[in-house]
């Protein structure tokens, strides 16, 4: 437990729950308007280093829930309500004012009916996504929460469907923190890379399960495509959770040279002719960003059997259901092939129709995912909850 929890100090005290990198990524952004809000309001929680730089104090780290899919949460459930056991004492001694939740669903909502009981406030920021899985959770969601802030255009309408609720839509955060403002010389020499040839992004996911189911199929189809053409190179987008030596096992193993982009991830999507993205945020940054991708997503057999019994979406993609078609290609679980993979990229590598369509739907993307600025209305919401709530 971090040193200042207990602190005696002035302010209100929140806590706040990210079990992801995005969830401490837009965490992160939340703090600070929180501070920038009310300077003197003290915040913990459940987060990763973004949050601990922006001032939150946490109770544990993401790399204490690195873990993936139904199989693999079953393994862990000692710790998890080991966590809840830990988060019942502290709001025993500490009673926020308000707690936050992000993300993070199967952890978040049975802590918001914990919470729910004990009447403290609850800012669920960043909906589930239940409307791809569980949409009879809606209303459990809507019953349990006081704010409901939604990021996706779409949400707002479905809960207020499903539930009557009315949803705050206060924009897409991705919209504050996806941009590169360094040139293609400099990523290019920061990286190893020749910024005459053209680079091939993998963005294999956040987790080291994600990493190794996927990033070896990337690399075999890119040893395909570079001997259709030589002067391809190939750039890793790699995430401080997963240790180094991962990323460059499964590369030396490929025989593929690819650089490793360490944290840079918006910089790589920038400079890169074309991605190919594990399902998930990095869809919707690399739409933002205006890069053409292949969408691509495995699990272990028994999480993708149960899956395939809950999902209620016809996209895997973030991108393709905000658009409501599908405007990128996807290859779900044994569609995942070197062979799968050069088929849909090739053309996207190319000047012709299929690019500059994608091009052009990439754009209408960004359209739709409202204005900047999502962490600071969210920041609003809490304290008018609080000052709401008394």
């Amino acid at each position: 437990m971090g040193p200042n929890i207990h602190a005696d100090m002035s302010g209100r005290f929140l806590f706040m729950v990210a079990g992801e990198a995005s969830g401490d990524l837009h965490g992160s952004r939340l703090a600070l308007e929180l501070k920038r809000l009310a300077p003197d309001c003290r915040l913990a929680g459940i987060g990763g280093p973004r949050m601990l730089a922006a001032g939150v104090d946490l109770l544990h780290s993401l790399e204490d829930f690195a873990f993936l899919g139904f199989s693999e949460v079953l393994r862990h459930l000692p710790f998890i309500f080991g966590v809840f056991g830990e988060l019942d004492r502290l709001f025993r001694r500490d009673r926020p004012d308000a707690v936050i939740l992000i993300d993070y669903p199967g952890f978040n909502i049975r802590l918001a009916k914990k919470l729910n009981k004990k009447k403290i406030p609850i800012l669920y920021y960043i909906s589930p996504q239940v409307w791809a899985w569980q949409p009879h959770r809606a209303r459990l969601i809507a019953g349990l929460v006081d704010r409901l802030a939604v990021v996706l255009p779409f949400e707002s309408e479905f809960y207020l469907r499903r539930t009557g609720l009315r949803p705050h839509f206060v924009g897409h955060p991705l919209l504050e923190v996806a941009r590169s403002d360094i040139s293609r010389e400099e990523f290019c020499r920061r990286w190893g890379l020749s910024p005459d040839r053209p680079v091939i992004g993998l963005l294999p996911g956040s987790r080291t399960q994600e990493i190794e189911h996927l990033l070896p199929d990337m690399l075999a189809a890119v040893r395909r495509l570079q001997r259709e053409t030589p002067s391809l190179q190939a750039a890793v987008g790699s995430v401080s959770t997963v240790p180094g030596d991962r990323y460059r096992e499964l590369i030396g193993s490929s025989g593929v040279r690819a650089a490793i982009v360490t944290e840079a991830s918006y910089d790589l999507m920038r400079h890169a002719r074309v991605l190919l993205v594990a399902s998930g945020t990095a869809t919707l940054e690399a739409a933002i960003m205006g890069t053409p991708m292949v969408i691509l997503y495995r699990m272990s057999l028994l999480s993708w059997l149960l899956a395939r019994l809950m999902v209620r979406v016809p996209y895997i993609g973030l991108v393709n259901l905000v658009a409501g078609k599908k405007i990128v290609p996807e290859l779900v679980q044994h569609q995942v092939t070197p062979s799968g993979i050069v088929r849909l990229a090739r053309p996207l590598m190319r000047e012709g129709s299929r690019r500059q369509t994608m091009l052009e739907d990439l754009s209408n993307i960004r359209k739709r995912l409202g204005r900047p600025g999502a962490s600071r209305r969210t920041a609003q919401l809490a304290m008018d909850l609080i000052e709401e709530r008394g």
